[in-house]
This record gives structure tokens, sequence and C-alpha cells, in this order.
């Protein structure tokens, strides 16, 4: 559980120059990844370059850094032999105004996106529309009662939310549990 600010990439595994090194069974679970609105840092909030074998996770994340920054999940490099993870699943999560990239070979299943390009044109349980935030401008991701995130992500075993809140059966999607 972490909240990422204004970074320049903000959770990067692996190695830029593919100097052999490499990542195996990572997952990156309820974290908070954002700009303040009008504030310019992250570009990659998510990247793995080097995965050699394992599984590859991005479960419950809050993703906001702006639809001006380049990519605000980059799984990994597509076309080398170094990437080449046994699972990459890309599941549960919101992305808010940021760009989609390279995560092609990632499941993708039960994430909402808004106002983002590089959206996975098939997607279980994909849902488009705004998530409303309690208040975005201020960084409280937490969800309103009307959400469609609420009780609209898939049971992957997770019993606590980014504040400690259980999590049941039918979770909702995102950092937060309403």
């Amino acid at each position: 559980n972490n909240r990422f600010r204004n970074n320049g990439i903000q959770i990067f595994l692996g190695d830029w120059e593919w100097d052999g090194r490499f990542c195996n069974g990572i997952t990156i679970t309820n974290n908070i990844i954002y700009n303040a609105p009008g504030d310019s840092g992250s570009y990659q909030s998510i990247t793995f370059k080097g995965i050699n074998s394992g599984t590859l996770l991005n479960e419950h994340n809050t993703i906001d850094v702006g639809f001006d920054q380049k990519a605000g999940v980059m799984s990994y490099s597509t076309g080398s032999a170094n990437n080449n993870p046994d699972t990459a699943a890309f599941r549960n999560n919101i992305v808010y105004a940021s760009d989609v990239a390279n995560v092609d070979d990632d499941i993708h299943s039960n994430n909402l996106y808004y106002n983002s390009t590089g959206v996975p044109a098939v997607e279980t349980g994909k849902i488009t529309t705004d998530p409303l935030f309690v208040d975005r401008a201020t960084g409280d991701y937490h969800l309103q009662s009307g959400s469609p995130a609420r009780n609209a992500g898939a049971n992957l075993g997770y019993t606590l939310d980014f504040d400690g809140v259980a999590i049941d059966s039918t979770p909702d999607m995102g950092a937060f549990q309403y």
C-alpha cells in the first residue's frame, strides 16, 4: 500500500538497459498513483522491464497521472526475448485520465478506464464511465456511494484494501473499498 505523487517513473522494476536483471513473481496491489491536477510529474506509473518468468500482477490500483502524461501503465516492452512472464494480469484497477501502453499481452479484466487512451478493445467486466471519486482535486480517491466501480471487481482473494478495510466476495475496483 503506497501513495505515489508527481514522480517521474513511479514504480519501475527491472533494468532499463537489459543487462540481465530480471523481475520474477511480482504483485503490485493497493496503490494510489497520481499527479495533482495541473501538476506534471509522472510519465510512467508502473513499468516492468526484464520480466523473465513467473507472474506479473497489477491489481486493485488507482492510477491518475493526467491525460497529458505519456503512460499511466506500461507493464513491459513487447517484442523482447527478455519479456516473457508466465502470467501477466491487469485486474480490478481504476485508470483515470491516463494512457494505457504496452499491456496487450496482459490478461485484462474488471478495470475501469475513464477519459483514458490505449484502453483494450475487449475486456471482461470493463467499465468506461466516471468512477465518482470523493474528491479527485485533493487526492481523495475513495469511491462515492453511486460509483460504478462498487461491487464490480473480480474476487482475486485479497482480504484488505489500502485503508485496511475488509474486501468481501464482490470487491470494488481500485485501491479503496466503499
